[in-house]
């Protein structure tokens, strides 16, 4: 198999991986990674759909007319076809949580594999599946892992887990997984378990509105992580409290959110600036690249990602 190859069956590996959406499947190299071959690789040729086959999944390859449907691959379509279950929408049960992983880089060697739900809201929360702004905020850590090289990560408010275990993987020496809601931190302890996580790495609750200087302490922040917290007005002023306890000096905090309700987002600043004086926030650029992850192109233009210490 050469380059080009390899790189699009790990494209579609990565995609299926992460369970996008088939209607939303990038089928194609980008333009400017097809390396030194002039020959661009179709994903129906026998030698892509054999790949792809090996990590067990189906393409929907009759539109492009150039080569035949492998046997296994309509055998294993036939298959899933006929136990596929109906969608909540049109009349199924409701949708149990599911497996997701999340690449690291390009060639799948670090993999983040999370347990998360499959819908907005579940148990009254919305912590329990992973949401995009996550993306963006890893891809930054990513890009410049010095940044959680041998320190303390604290991840506030943290979903499923699946940036605090990025930060594991990508060089940090302790993470802290914290959240309000036990359902979350039930399924965060199980998560942590499903990753072979190379430094000490915990879920711990952390209330915002009753955390005492013991538990901050413990924490030993040296980099927090939070994603998507500024969505409901009403936590702004418990966040705002928890944030001015861990963001002291010598403390680096990075955050990602996407701007949903935009005066939420400006009482947040708001508020963070009277209360922690002297507090720098620096947003970073997201950078027009080839990203790792996939996101839903209509949410994307509306995600920032913010630098907070005091310099």
């Amino acid at each position: 198999m050469d380059n080009n190859t390899q790189a699009l069956v790990l494209l579609i590996k990565r995609q299926v991986l992460q369970m996008r959406q088939l209607r939303q499947f990038q089928w194609s190299l980008p333009e400017g990674t097809s390396g030194e071959s002039t020959i661009t690789p179709s994903v129906t040729s026998p030698e892509v759909q054999q790949a792809i086959l090996d990590q067990k999944l189906i393409l929907m390859i009759e539109s492009e007319g150039i080569h035949d449907i492998s046997d296994d691959m309509f055998e294993v379509f036939t298959d899933l076809m006929m136990v596929a279950p109906k969608r909540p929408e049109n009349g199924g049960p409701p949708l149990k949580p599911c497996f997701k992983s999340y690449s690291l880089d390009r060639s799948c060697n670090k993999v983040v594999t999370v347990m998360e739900e499959q819908t907005t809201i579940s148990a009254g929360t919305t912590g329990l599946r992973t949401w995009e702004a996550s993306f963006w905020l890893a891809e930054h850590l990513i890009a410049h892992p010095e940044l959680l090289a041998g320190k303390n990560v604290v991840d506030v408010g943290c979903g499923v887990g699946f940036l605090g275990i990025a930060c594991a993987l990508l060089g940090a020496k302790k993470v802290a997984l914290t959240d309000g809601n036990h359902d979350v931190l039930a399924m965060v302890q199980q998560n942590i378990g499903y990753n072979n996580v190379p430094c000490s790495t915990t879920a711990s609750l952390l209330d915002w509105e009753s955390f005492t200087d013991e538990q901050i302490a413990a924490l030993e922040a040296q980099v927090l992580i939070l994603s998507d917290l500024t969505y409901d007005p009403t936590n702004i002023v418990p966040l705002v409290s928890v944030l001015k306890a861990l963001l002291v000096r010598g403390v680096d905090a990075y955050m990602s959110s996407a701007i949903r309700n935009p005066q939420t987002f400006v009482d947040f600043f708001i508020r963070i600036r009277e209360e922690c004086v002297g507090v720098q926030i620096d947003e970073i650029p997201l950078e027009d690249t080839e990203h790792l992850f996939f996101f839903d192109e209509g949410t994307v233009q509306t995600v920032k990602v913010f630098h907070l210490h005091f310099p």
